[in-house]
């Protein structure tokens, strides 16, 4: 998958200067996409699905107590 860089983007393993066209396997530009969405831009025909992203309101629930 080549995803062009829009924006600088720096983790622990790597950095990306805006405006770099990058080459990596789907599961990394996935990641990448879900990481920092702005900043990356996929190039070609591929289609990405978008990850599932958890109900918003999953961890604000108050635990069930017993009676």
């Amino acid at each position: 998958m080549k995803l062009k860089v829009l924006a600088r983007y720096r983790s622990r393993a790597v950095e990306y200067a805006a405006g770099d066209i990058i080459e990596v396997s789907e599961a990394e530009g996935r990641l990448l996409l879900a990481d920092a969405p702005g900043c990356f831009e996929v190039v070609g025909d591929v289609e990405v699905e978008a990850l599932d992203a958890p109900p918003k309101d999953k961890m604000l629930r108050p635990a069930k107590r017993k009676a």
